[in-house]
């Protein structure tokens, strides 16, 4: 997402987005769409200063949106809905406190005691996606 919107702009992001939670449909992981919603909301955040966002993506952005698509990416893989909330919370509180020009580590979910009732192992090779580059995420 970074980079998208560092070339792209917004346009960039939702693109990111877009493809994000595409991929999700195909193979659903919490860690994947905690990457997603963390990306949503780290560009929503971004989105309050920027002033070459289209009407289109400052809609795909608002709150609302952000965390209607988490919430459909989770109960579309038949996860619980409570699950989406109480994580995209704890998301929403990480990207607030992230600088701004730096990603919140999704992976301090995982390090939170609550994370292993979530999902319960967040070692196993379900909780794991590649990056693209043979890389773990």
């Amino acid at each position: 997402m970074k980079v998208a919107m560092a070339a792209e702009g917004p346009s960039g992001a939702m693109i990111y987005s877009q493809n994000c939670y595409e991929a999700l449909t195909h193979t659903f992981s919490w860690k994947r769409v905690d990457a997603c919603g963390a990306a949503d909301a780290l560009t929503a955040q971004r989105l309050d200063d920027a002033t070459d966002a289209l009407p289109s993506e400052t809609a795909y952005f608002e709150s609302e949106a952000v965390a209607g698509r988490y919430l459909a990416a989770v109960t579309g893989a038949g996860e619980e809905a409570e699950k989406a909330d109480v994580r995209l919370e704890a998301l929403q509180a990480l990207v607030g406190k992230a600088a701004p020009q730096t990603l919140p580590a999704v992976d301090a979910l995982s390090q939170d005691p609550q994370a292993e009732s979530w999902n319960g192992d967040t070692d196993d090779a379900e909780n794991t996606a590649d990056n693209g580059e043979g890389e773990a995420v």
